[in-house]
């Protein structure tokens, strides 16, 4: 069974919210590292100090099992997408011609067989045209849209194709202007257009 648009849009969603998860318990990670630091200055052997800290330490491992999450569903995300749905081509039924007995079912054996040949005659013919039909219909750097192309806009002018340059997720964010949960889809799709490559340090560069 494929994977329908709207069951990538659910996951990017999900993933979204992963995210959005993982900026809020940083900063409550940078909040609580503040009130630890607080309390140690203006009671250095304060009683309340070793059950801050503790919480501190809670929290850092909360927000480190949260970027997991997110790793692991950014793999999802990209195997879902190569499970997607292709669009099907639907032919239209030539039309039935009925059967007739006697000299007129062999008159019309070698009408049909006429036409097949007319008829494969122009498909030679075409031939060009539909080749360029094909390109069309295939996917390009031409038809990416949207978050996919500002992200698309933002590698052009930071990578080049000698060199590998590493980037984060929140800098590929801030530089294209979208959702940070949005730039692993991104990613997906520019990897599979053939238009990115990365490195497993977390390096990228134009394919």
């Amino acid at each position: 069974m494929s994977v329908t648009p709207d069951t990538l849009s659910f996951i990017q969603q999900a993933g979204q919210s992963i995210d959005a998860a993982r900026q809020a318990l940083v900063e409550a990670v940078a909040q609580q590292g503040k009130v630890v630091a607080s309390a140690v200055v203006e009671q250095p052997f304060g009683a309340v100090n070793d059950k801050l800290f503790a919480q501190w330490k809670t929290l850092a491992r909360l927000a480190q099992e949260v970027q997991s999450i997110e790793d692991q569903f950014k793999a999802i995300y990209e195997t879902a997408v190569g499970l997607k749905a292709c669009d099907i081509q639907v032919l239209v039924a030539l039309p039935h011609v009925p059967r007739q007995k006697g000299p007129a079912r062999t008159h019309l054996v070698d009408d049909v067989a006429v036409e097949d040949v007319v008829v494969r005659s122009k498909g030679v013919k075409k031939a060009p045209k539909r080749k360029n039909a094909k390109v069309k219909v295939g996917t390009s750097p031409q038809t990416l849209a949207g978050n996919h192309a500002k992200v698309l806009d933002f590698f052009r002018t930071q990578l080049n194709r000698k060199s590998w340059k590493p980037l984060t997720h929140a800098t590929m964010a801030k530089g294209s202007g979208i959702p940070a949960g949005s730039v692993g889809a991104s990613l997906a799709r520019l990897k599979k257009e053939g238009l990115l490559l990365a490195d497993d340090k977390g390096g990228y560069k134009l394919a």
